[in-house]
């Protein structure tokens, strides 16, 4: 990547303080202005630049967004196993970087996350302002060069098509060759494919006309990208020689060599693959490339049966100590090695070590994974390998090494299950045809409980007893003791386990199986002889089914199917058992004894439903003609590749109506499967997510299985995830929201009833204590506050007399009878028991119309 020229920025500013010397000071603080603008967005342009280039997935890529699928140069080379960073076993990506979708972002910049996308939106801010209102600034053609790569990163090709194209108008700059280079990438992206590779051509000339090594490098690699992209891998190969004998990079010659081995081996070009990995060490590659291009010959050199030498290349690699870093990798492949030629103990010896040494790198759940194989396949020891399957799983092997290990490992479950099933249905016809065998098993089994469950207290009691006096010399004998029991116990399952192993079978005690869970108390058998030997027939069937189909283990397969021909007299299950005998001998290329076994089922079975079927396999029953659509002339063919024309000459309106028709009237049509995916690519290229989604989710719906449709349910899916992400941050935000609200709601009534409450108090003044007074104020008027408010004048009134008249002293008549007065509540008159009878209190006449709610009736 090609960054702005810090000796042009120098001269730039001193060519500005020249100028500014010359000028006033509103001048010096427009300029000072625009630097900054100029000065910050360059800075922030670079430091993003150099953040993308550190994520850069894969040198050979052409799409961004298509980083993590694409390994160094496209496909794998080496079948059976993934390409990973370096040589393969050390991260899901080639040189590092994280796993990104084709399907990107409706608002632009998908590709980078956090702060990368912001600083190239900030850039694309700060060049705006630059571009508005300085045209005529030194910095104008700076800022826009870096505008137009801006958009470039963020994925928008039009945008930042129309910015390159700008600055090709303005004639010769100094961004001339370089700006021609963004151009011709863009439109690679935008599908203007012969404009682009024609304007890559123009660079790579003109680059090497003015010696601009950097700048050919890139537009060759930029060209071999594509014509990897595009699978054309011999054109590929070509541009990669070109490249190899012209340019003067030493660095890039070794890595373009290493790539040219890779699409020889795409190319089944074994040997040219070969040498070229060799002539990587010609050049000057880094490290991690010459790494790469030995291991890559050593696994290849396998493939073509040339073992000693792999081995030789492999051990060497071991022995230097500048490979030290990569020891992960190589023990690896020199375990796979020993376990292709036999040597099943160095081979997990090894890989051992690989598991315990790097457990923080993807190699150890890879390391356990050739484990499970060489348990499974070399050893065969189920239990082993069951699990290191297992410690697959959860480790940082790539997803490729956990999704089988787990298929296995499930695998796995069936097969103890049917194992468990058999051993039990073995007993129950034990059983049945002797019942004295129940009997002394029964026996058996109560005397090793009796004493597995006294010892289980002894433990359990030992243990309470522990606890309650920790700390003290009993506890901790008390403790020992238990320890060293179970850690006999466990020994003693190792030694015969060990045996086991080496072919003797020990005989573990009733007891500890108990304790292991291993042994359930004895059930008295039901049904006859003939129901149990049907249910062990299916049990064997099915495991003879699994290990053929699954396990791929047709030899244990075989085994399983013969016992029920020879043990079993159930003509239910004999016929689809003869059967699969029969596959088992096509397998192995004996076609004799599987026509006889073919034979035997169409002449003694007639009624069964494979009757028909191994008929049709003898020749002796005519097939039923069947219509071969595939072998038809499909009618959507010729209009599915006229809408392709219409797509790759950028006639996308036209195109989509094409697909859409296609898909429309002929569902059934091989071609609808590959019309409803093109036409959400348009869409997806023209940025109407939302559009591509819906096609995208039809071929999900009912093209699961097309291949076609893969490629797309990757993309619905993270769009599906981007979508639900959205969704659950505007239903956060809003509740965020609503909770805002409802605080300041109950803010804003906290205060209006505090304020209300001030207004009472302030109108309430504070009177001396009376013996006297009424304790009972619930009898006397209260101003209602919801009430219209007094005019200014009104209140002072009041407020004047009521000062001056607090207290009337009553008149008080002995001789009449006494009476209290008081204004009463309009719906509500309660009595007082504190009124005084035969008494009365008389309330002046001349007290004001408005009630002084503040003061108190004193009572005689």
């Amino acid at each position: 990547m090609f960054y702005f020229n810090s000796n042009k920025l120098f001269a730039l500013i001193l060519f500005a303080l020249l100028a500014i010397s010359f000028s006033g000071c509103g001048v010096y603080r427009n300029f000072t202005t625009y630097f900054n603008t100029y000065y910050n967005a360059k800075t922030i342009f670079d430091q993003a630049e150099e953040d993308i280039q550190k994520k850069k997935v894969d040198v050979f890529a052409f799409r961004e967004d298509m980083q993590a699928g694409q390994q160094l140069g496209g496909q794998s080379a080496y079948q059976n196993r993934p390409a990973y960073q370096q040589s393969g076993y050390r991260s899901e990506q080639t040189y590092g970087g994280a796993q990104q979708s084709q399907f990107g972002s409706q608002s632009g910049g998908g590709l980078y996350s956090g702060n990368t996308s912001q600083d190239l939106t900030k850039v694309i801010e700060k060049c705006s302002k630059i571009l508005q209102y300085q045209k005529e600034s030194a910095f104008f053609i700076d800022a826009l060069f870096m505008t137009g790569k801006a958009l470039y990163y963020q994925q928008e090709y039009s945008k930042a098509q129309r910015k390159f194209t700008e600055l090709a108008g303005l004639g010769e700059t100094e961004y001339a060759n370089e700006n021609k280079l963004w151009l011709a990438k863009t439109n690679l992206q935008l599908r203007n494919f012969d404009e682009g590779l024609k304007q890559l051509e123009e660079v790579k000339a003109k680059a090497l006309e003015n010696e601009e090594e950097k700048l050919f490098t890139e537009a060759s690699i930029t060209k071999i990208s594509f014509l990897i992209f595009r699978n054309d891998i011999p054109q590929a190969v070509t541009e990669c020689k070109n490249y190899i004998q012209t340019s003067e990079n030493d660095e890039m010659k070794g890595l373009v060599s290493y790539q040219l081995g890779r699409l020889y081996q795409i190319l089944s070009d074994e040997q040219n693959a070969l040498e070229t990995y060799s002539s990587v060490l010609n050049y000057s590659p880094t490290l991690e490339v010459e790494v790469s291009s030995k291991l890559e010959r050593a696994r290849l050199l396998k493939e073509l049966d040339r073992i000693e030498e792999s081995e030789d290349e492999l051990s060497d690699m071991r022995d230097q100590g500048k490979y030290k870093n990569n020891l992960d990798e190589i023990n690896i492949d020199l375990a796979q090695i020993y376990f292709d030629t036999e040597r099943y103990k160095e081979a997990v010896d090894l890989l051992k070590d690989v598991d315990t040494t790097y457990r923080a790198l993807p190699t150890s759940g890879i390391a356990c994974m050739r484990l499970g194989e060489v348990y499974e396949r070399g050893i065969m020891d189920y239990d082993s390998s069951y699990k290191y399957y297992k410690k697959v799983v959860p480790s940082l092997a790539p997803i490729e090494y956990r999704n089988k290990a787990n298929e296995r490992s499930n695998n796995f479950d069936k097969y103890f299950a049917l194992k468990k099933k058999m051993y039990e249905l073995n007993k129950q016809l034990v059983y049945v045809r002797d019942p004295r065998v129940f009997e002394r098993d029964s026996i058996d089994y109560a005397m090793a409980y009796k004493e597995y469950d006294e010892e289980k207290k002894k433990q359990e009691e030992i243990t309470k007893n522990a606890s309650m006096t920790a700390g003290t010399q009993q506890s901790q004998e008390a403790q020992r003791a238990l320890m060293e029991q179970q850690q006999k116990q466990q020994e003693f399952l190792k030694e015969i386990e060990r045996k086991k192993r080496m072919g003797i079978n020990e005989q573990i005690p009733l007891k500890i199986l108990i304790s292991l869970g291993q042994v359930e108390k004895p059930e008295r058998p039901q049904g006859t002889e003939s129901a149990v030997k049907s249910l062990l027939a299916a049990n064997m069937f099915e495991q003879g089914s699994l290990f053929f189909s699954e396990l791929d283990h047709t030899d244990s397969a075989y085994i399983y199917f013969s016992r029920i021909i020879n043990d079993v007299q159930d003509s239910t299950i004999i016929p689809k058992t003869l059967f699969s005998l029969a596959t088992y001998y096509e397998t192995k290329n004996d076609t004799v004894k599987a026509d006889e076994l073919y034979k035997e089922i169409y002449n003694k079975y007639p009624k069964d439903k494979l009757h028909q079927t191994v008929g049709e396999k003898l020749g002796l029953v005519k097939k039923e003609e069947k219509k071969n659509a595939a072998n038809a002339e499909d009618p959507a063919e010729p209009l599915y590749i006229k809408a392709e024309e219409l797509y790759y000459k950028n006639n996308y309106a036209e195109a989509i109506d094409s697909f859409k028709a296609i898909s429309k009237n002929f569902p059934k049509s091989t071609y609808s499967p590959k019309a409803i995916y093109y036409t959400g690519l348009i869409y997806e290229e023209q940025k109407n997510y939302d559009s591509a989604a819906v096609a995208y989710a039809m071929l999900e719906k009912d093209f699961a299985p097309d291949p076609v449709s893969k490629l797309a349910i990757a993309k619905y899916t993270e769009y599906k995830n981007e979508k639900e992400k959205i969704r659950k941050a505007e239903e956060d935000k809003k509740k965020e929201e609503e909770l805002k609200k409802k605080d300041a709601e109950e803010k804003l009534n906290t205060n209006k009833t505090k304020q209300e409450d001030n207004k009472v108090d302030k109108g309430t003044p504070n009177f001396v204590k009376d013996s006297t007074a009424v304790s009972d104020t619930s009898k006397f008027n209260i101003i209602d506050t919801t009430k219209k408010k007094q005019s200014y004048l009104d209140r002072l009134k009041a407020d004047s007399d009521t000062t001056r008249k607090v207290i009337v002293p009553p008149v008080v008549d002995d001789d009449a009878p006494v009476t209290l007065k008081t204004k009463s509540d309009s719906t509500l008159q309660k009595k007082d028991s504190l009124v005084i009878p035969n008494k009365s209190l008389t309330i002046p006449k001349d007290k004001p119309d408005s009630a002084d709610t503040t003061k108190k009736e004193i009572k005689e």
